[in-house]
């Protein structure tokens, strides 16, 4: 019993398992399983030290298998899908339910530890497929959900930007961009702008405009420009085009349309690619720059849908009341 008093004397002063080990030499895991039955007896050191020879024996020399709880896992896994669930949230990251798990269990793992435990959760309800990619086959294009802010230096403005990003399948190649209203140019019609309501920056042919209530530019064909509401107030324009497009005024309405019924975002950019490659491809827009290179592809995925009959149901729903 001499032994396991000096393991519990070096135990008090300080002193960890290592140390303990080294200085009595005695096994690592043999001093860890002293000390563990010594915490579970709820004992003070003195206590254990007024103990007779035979009672430390039944306390510490109990033979058969010693079943260890881990407090700290047994307090984690409750709470593992409720974590995995704050996770799929917008904005939400690791280290911030990292954070609100220190709260709820400041005595619980750090941070490695912790995300281990999560990511072996995640993935265990994650199952995921093999996909093989012929290179130079596809290109995976989209704009992302969440958007970018960009701050005027000046004046400190805000402005929220789309996100662009094109990914070819075999190689992973990345192209990332952020966006507004991209510039491009129509060759079937001039385009002719009024502002009825709030405020619109336009860009033409490299020159930028900031437009106010009763301002008016005309944009000619194959002149390239962009538009873009730059405050967080409404903006009500009058468009008018010359000579009239019939695929054109189908667009907005659609458009308009999608975005009563959810299906575009807040700033007008249809949910689903291919009704945004219809409304591309219906007002005659043609981009430019590093843009272009997406052209064909959103041309592709228009011209599917019209075959599928997406732009018959989309005409039928959203533009039934405009006569030709």
């Amino acid at each position: 019993m001499f032994t396991i008093r000096q393991i519990l004397r070096l135990y008090a002063s300080g002193k960890g398992t290592k140390y303990i080990s080294q200085s009595t030499g005695v096994a690592r895991n043999t001093v860890k399983k002293y000390l563990y039955r010594y915490v579970l007896s709820e004992k003070t050191i003195e206590q254990i030290e007024a103990m007779s020879d035979a009672q430390m024996s039944g306390l510490f020399l109990i033979k058969g298998r010693m079943e260890v709880v881990n407090k700290r896992l047994s307090d984690l896994e409750p709470l593992l899908p409720l974590y995995a669930a704050m996770l799929k949230k917008r904005g939400v990251t690791k280290g911030m339910v990292h954070a609100k798990y220190l709260l709820q269990c400041p005595d619980g793992y750090r941070s490695s530890s912790f995300l281990e435990k999560i990511n072996q959760f995640m993935q265990a309800g994650k199952p995921s497929m093999k996909m093989t990619h012929k290179a130079g086959d596809k290109l995976f294009v989209d704009f992302t959900g969440q958007k970018l802010q960009l701050v005027d230096a000046f004046t400190g403005e805000i402005s929220e930007l789309e996100v662009f990003v094109a990914i070819l399948g075999c190689s992973q190649l990345t192209f990332v961009m952020a966006v507004r209203s991209p510039w491009h140019y129509h060759t079937l019609f001039s385009e002719s702008f009024e502002i009825l309501k709030g405020s619109l920056e336009v860009g033409q042919n490299r020159k930028v405009y900031q437009l106010q209530k009763g301002d008016r530019v005309t944009i000619q064909p194959s002149e390239q420009h962009y538009f873009h509401n730059i405050s967080n107030d409404e903006c009500l324009i009058r468009v008018a085009i010359n000579p009239g497009n019939q695929n054109f005024e189908n667009a907005l309405v659609i458009l308009k349309g999608l975005a009563k019924d959810g299906l575009a975002t807040a700033s007008g950019v249809p949910k689903k690619l291919s009704d945004l490659a219809l409304f591309i491809y219906l007002n005659n827009s043609r981009m430019i720059g590093v843009q272009k290179m997406a052209e064909p592809f959103f041309t592709y995925l228009a011209k599917r849908a019209i075959r599928n009959g997406r732009l018959k149901e989309l005409e039928g729903k959203y533009c039934g009341g405009i006569k030709e």
